[in-house]
């Protein structure tokens, strides 16, 4: 099987769990799912498997201090039921970590580009919340002006965290002289 569809199709199941788990009043149910998906998904790296473990850690924490922003400004909140964690919620950091294990398969194809990331990220990332204000896992306060803080911040974290992987894995490359191999 084609090993970034493995990669799309788990990071979609993440997004899945999180987002309707949170819905549903069961916001662990994403943390649970990537808990059980990362290690697994960091082991199959093989050689790279401390470029993607800093990787994930790194876009995990982006995630939560960039929500965080959002929240503490008033543009997003969670209802009573999706509620783990504050003043962003674990299930939120949790589609950062399993977003981020995307960016080196799935989204490996947009390295360098970094001006199609910003543009990809200041669409995609409004539109993911968007469907998750829609499904009841997350409420944007005035659903405009909270979109347009989402697409600022994905605007910077896409391409920040390209950047991030090319230079993790040219340090990387740099300390184990080349010998790497993965299964991903």
């Amino acid at each position: 099987m084609n090993r970034a569809l493995v990669n799309l199709v788990a990071f979609q199941c993440c997004w899945l769990a999180a987002v309707l788990g949170a819905a549903a009043g069961m916001p662990w149910l994403g943390p649970l799912f990537a808990a059980l998906w990362l290690p697994i998904h960091i082991r199959a790296t093989r050689a790279f498997m401390v470029v993607e473990t800093k990787l994930i850690l790194a876009a995990g924490a982006l995630g939560y201090v960039l929500d965080s922003v959002i929240v503490l400004s008033g543009g997003m909140s969670f209802p009573p039921q999706a509620q783990l964690g504050a003043p962003t919620t674990l299930w939120m950091v949790t589609l950062w970590l399993g977003f981020a294990a995307t960016l080196r398969h799935v989204l490996g194809w947009m390295r360098g580009r970094y001006l199609l990331a910003a543009l990809l990220g200041a669409i995609a990332g409004p539109f993911a919340y968007w469907s998750g204000s829609k499904l009841g896992a997350v409420m944007l306060a005035d659903t405009l002006p909270s979109l347009l803080m989402v697409g600022v911040e994905w605007m910077v974290a896409m391409p920040l965290l390209l950047l991030l992987v090319s230079r993790l894995e040219r340090d990387e490359r740099a300390s184990t002289q080349g010998a790497c191999q993965e299964i991903w």
